[in-house]
């Protein structure tokens, strides 16, 4: 489009947006306990070519985590759940190109942050 390349395809595959869901709970406090946490990633697939744009949703994908502790507590688990989900969406690198994008990433690290020194404190005292 525009290059000079006659009959040139390109396709972006774009993530709109990562919802999570997020649980835990333990029996007794402290007791066992577990987490669990659902990635739902929405795609869009655009596809530019000399003819046209075409854009198209593409299907979710989804992602199940969880796991257990024999001792802990409730809030320990439900703050595990947040931090688990939160972590795998920063696995994912996602590309920063902008400025509120790169503040809202920065407000995110910065969350996560807190809640993980907190488990620490938390672990500390138990």
């Amino acid at each position: 489009m525009g290059n000079g390349r006659r009959g040139e395809v390109v396709a972006i595959l774009n993530i709109m947006k990562i919802t999570i869901y997020t649980d835990g709970s333990s029996r007794g406090n402290p007791g066992p306990g577990g987490w669990g946490c659902v990635l739902v990633t929405e795609y869009k697939l655009t596809v530019n070519s000399e003819q046209s744009t075409e854009a198209q949703e593409y299907e979710d994908e989804v992602i199940e985590l969880g796991g257990s502790e024999d001792r802990t507590t409730n809030n320990r688990m439900e703050l595990r759940a947040a931090i688990m989900g939160l972590r795998a969406v920063g696995s994912k690198q996602l590309a920063v190109s902008s400025k509120q994008e790169w503040q809202e990433k920065t407000a995110l690290k910065i969350f996560l942050s807190s809640l993980i020194q907190m488990i620490l404190r938390m672990e500390k005292y138990k």
